[in-house]
């Protein structure tokens, strides 16, 4: 009897040391909701004095060195234009996010568990619209970008990090990302509005792996032109991506894949698209064989 409760005692005084946290990490991870209203002075805009929110699904931990979603991805930034938010911890550093439309994002944590990666919202842009008159002969006024900032970073959330597991868990991820676009005519500003990137990526590769993305799809709402989009990768060749590619993983454990849109064409070449801030599509964790 004196036996038992000495064993007891031991599971008390070991879970209150924390000791017992890898068992209550074993159950499947939750999520949890977050949004920030954050105050920016906005150059060149009026009112300068701007508030733009942005929201997010962020899971409450994950896996060191293993992939993760972002969801539900928000933000109310105005004119189809991008928000910049940083990490941490982890892979990217930074990526946007743009208005019209929610994300979903495929990022990398750190190798370091017991940390947690916070997520901040940095800054915002987007375009005043520019325009064009054809009286008595065309005449392209350009469009006015407009940079917005906070006083300091603003928090929309942290995700504690977690031992390493055995397994990605899944084999595939699926990413549904808006970006905000600055639209040139004529290599001028002109406008800036929303992009939708679609495709599924692996949520883990190892060194010298082949991997395609055969449902990658590039959307401009916006725009009525065809579109050529310049998607590449960085840590695969060959780096330009397309839905028939095939491409053999250069990065070594520890890094990673990263997919992202560069720019976009169209059929009428004196209008061309790049992203507002970032056009970060996906991370894919590499992890020895």
């Amino acid at each position: 009897m004196r036996r038992l409760r000495i064993v007891a005692v031991l599971v008390v005084v070991l879970g209150m040391l924390g000791l017992g946290g890898p068992a209550a990490d074993a159950g499947p991870p939750g999520s949890i909701d977050v949004s920030v209203a954050v105050p920016m002075t906005c150059t060149g805009a009026t009112p300068a004095a701007q508030t733009i929110t942005v929201s997010a699904t962020l899971p409450d931990r994950v896996r060191a060195g293993r992939a993760y979603t972002v969801t539900n991805l928000t933000t109310d930034v105005p004119n189809g234009g991008a928000v910049t938010i940083a990490i941490d911890e982890g892979t990217p550093t930074t990526f946007a996010t743009g208005s019209g439309g929610s994300s979903t994002m495929q990022l990398v944590t750190g190798t370091h568990p017991g940390r947690a990666i916070t997520l901040q919202v940095t800054g915002a842009g987007y375009l005043l619209p520019g325009s064009i008159l054809s009286f008595p002969r065309p005449v392209l006024f350009p469009g006015v970008p407009i940079s917005c900032t906070p006083a300091t970073p603003a928090t929309l959330g942290s995700i504690k990090v977690i031992g390493r597991g055995s397994s990605p868990g899944s084999r595939t991820t699926g990413v549904d990302v808006t970006l905000g676009l600055e639209t040139r005519i004529l290599d001028q500003p002109f406008v800036s509005n929303p992009a939708r990137v679609t495709a599924t990526v692996p949520a883990e590769l190892h060194p010298g792996d082949t991997f395609t993305v055969p449902d990658l799809l590039v959307a401009v709402p916006g725009i009525p032109f065809t579109v050529d989009p310049l998607v590449v990768v960085d840590g695969a060749d060959p780096q330009a991506v397309t839905a028939g590619s095939v491409h053999t993983v250069t990065a070594q454990p520890g890094e990673t894949v990263e997919l992202r849109l560069v720019s976009i064409a169209y059929n009428v070449s004196v209008v061309s698209s790049s992203p507002i801030s970032s056009g970060h599509v996906a991370s894919i964790p590499v992890v020895a064989s």
